[in-house]
């Protein structure tokens, strides 16, 4: 036995994925091979689809959208009813894919004034969560139906990152609505008894909740903060024009009014004065700014430190640079030499959300601990 478990562990050191019923599998049972696949295919294809469908006059917006929805629920997502829970990072690739095939419905003018939210309520679509929810659930219906496999579901639903795990999920889930709300604290043989009785009424539904507004609100796939900032709509003090992205809105309101970011009045070193991170350009250091919630508080808690007249001087400065990495292919940001942790003590004391503590360092992994 204990040879068998070698060899097992030997096999994993080499092969990194395997392919299981038509779907790619990591060593440790993620697909998040398969869903960069999945991704790319609907990225790639639906380029030929905006051309060939989507761009047709003669097509109501009726008849488009049900062409991705059959596109989407077919080869989009091949099998993602087997799927177990998806982590945030391969949600949102799922989901930005998707969305990407509805919004090419839309048009580019109109959809880049709407959020994701507001394309899915407008085009009364699936949000990609429900999509993935509804699949499994209606595959667990159909193992609900053989007793051998619904005895094996039983031992699985305590098993973490497991299929059986995210099914229980989305039943407890159903429980949100009118239909499903007598069913709130069951247990799973419950739930397979009721299934049993009626598989067809069962998933019928099934799929009458997940075609609901209410299950598809942003509320219901927003589960981390890069996704509910996905699920919102950015305005423009100025002109009052909407954006789906702080980057579209960033390059309006410099296209637009000549307006630049804070941030820049507050920088004039090549390190940040929060965590201490040394990047060797302020371009990087202003992008770093952008990106860290902890050190943009920290930066725009204090009076700026430079005027409008010197933060545009040392923007001219740095031109020549950035020019030099925009001729290799690089963005103003680049990173030509990694960032090294400079020597504490911090500038300021460092003031936290007291609803964001942890136990990790304030200012997250990886970072001094003499600050």
């Amino acid at each position: 036995m204990p040879c068998v478990s070698g060899n097992f562990q030997f096999v994993l050191r080499f092969v990194r994925n395997y392919k299981h019923l038509g779907i790619l599998f990591d060593a440790n049972g993620d697909v998040k091979s398969e869903v960069a696949t999945r991704s790319a295919i609907m990225k790639t294809e639906s380029c030929k689809l905006r051309s060939r469908v989507f761009a047709n006059p003669g097509l109501s917006i009726k008849k488009k959208v049900a062409i991705a929805q059959t596109y989407v629920w077919s080869k989009g997502l091949f099998q993602c009813g087997s799927w177990p829970q998806l982590s945030h990072s391969n949600y949102k690739r799922i989901h930005t894919a998707i969305m990407y095939v509805y919004r090419c419905i839309l048009g580019r003018d109109e959809s880049m004034t709407m959020n994701d939210d507001e394309v899915i309520c407008h085009l009364k679509v699936m949000c990609p969560m429900t999509i993935i929810r509804a699949r499994r659930i209606c595959l667990f219906v159909r193992v609900c139906q053989s007793d051998n496999l619904a005895t094996m579901c039983e031992h699985l639903f305590d098993t973490k990152a497991s299929w059986a795990e995210a099914c229980l999920n989305d039943l407890q889930w159903l429980t949100m609505f009118p239909r499903f709300r007598a069913a709130n604290g069951a247990s799973i043989n419950e739930w397979i008894i009721a299934i049993k009785d009626n598989p067809k009424k069962f998933r019928k539904d099934v799929l009458y909740v997940c075609n609901t507004p209410f299950a598809n609100l942003d509320t219901q796939w927003a589960t981390s903060k890069t996704l509910t900032s996905l699920g919102c709509t950015l305005e423009c003090h100025v002109c009052d024009k909407k954006f789906s992205s702080k980057q579209s809105l960033s390059l309006h309101r410099y296209k637009a009014h000549g307006l630049k970011s804070i941030e820049r009045r507050y920088i004039n070193t090549t390190h940040c004065p929060v965590c201490l991170l040394e990047m060797w350009t302020r371009e990087r250091v202003i992008n770093h700014v952008k990106r860290s919630n902890v050190c943009s508080v920290n930066l725009l808690l204090r009076p700026p430190i430079l005027s409008i007249e010197q933060a545009d001087e040392l923007d001219a400065r740095e031109l020549g640079e950035c020019k030099a990495l925009k001729a290799k292919g690089l963005r103003r940001h680049a990173a030509l030499k990694p960032c090294m942790q400079a020597l504490g003590p911090s500038q300021w004391p460092v003031i936290i959300d007291p609803d964001t503590f942890s136990g990790h360092h304030p200012l997250g992994k990886g970072h001094c601990k003499h600050l």
